[in-house]
């Protein structure tokens, strides 16, 4: 798998995703269906990255060049200087492995091409699996806390 920059036609698989309300359970704001508001998604990420020199990019299998979700590193609204390992996968591609190869690659980014001290990651305390993704990805547990006004466990790593 490669991680890369969002692209404009990328608003399709956001779309598949951000639709979906199974894959948005754990996602505050849950599922909506509109295209456009898809790609202003999509373009206000691209304009981060270019700002902050980081961002949701795509997860593009090597082998077919299929494009089956975004992860990367995010600023947490509203909270200072955080910034979380995230990720979103299309449901077709649940339990491969990837958003854990891909939450590793994007910490492993944050920690040394660009020098973050913490990268922190958040679940819902029920998202069992989300939780064993952040571990995998070598995040600790640190505390249950309040983020987006939700009840929340929070992990960590630092360099």
């Amino acid at each position: 798998m490669i991680l890369r920059s969002l692209r404009p036609e990328d608003w399709e698989v956001t779309h598949g995703i951000f639709s979906d309300p199974e894959a948005m359970r754990f996602i505050p704001g849950g599922a909506f269906d509109d295209p456009e508001r898809c790609r202003r998604w999509v373009a206000k990420v691209r304009e981060n990255e270019e700002r902050d020199g980081y961002g949701f990019w795509a997860m593009e299998l090597t082998e077919t060049g299929e494009v089956v979700g975004q992860c990367g590193l995010v600023k947490v609204a509203g909270k200072g200087p955080e910034i979380e390992v995230a990720y979103h996968l299309l449901r077709a591609h649940w339990g491969r492995g990837y958003a854990t190869e891909a939450a590793r690659s994007s910490v492993e980014h944050g920690l040394g091409k660009l020098g973050l001290e913490k990268i922190i990651g958040l679940t819902f305390p029920e998202h069992r699996v989300s939780q064993r993704v952040l571990e995998k990805a070598g995040l600790t547990f640190v505390r249950e806390a309040e983020w987006y006004g939700m009840a929340m466990r929070e992990y960590q790593i630092t360099a």
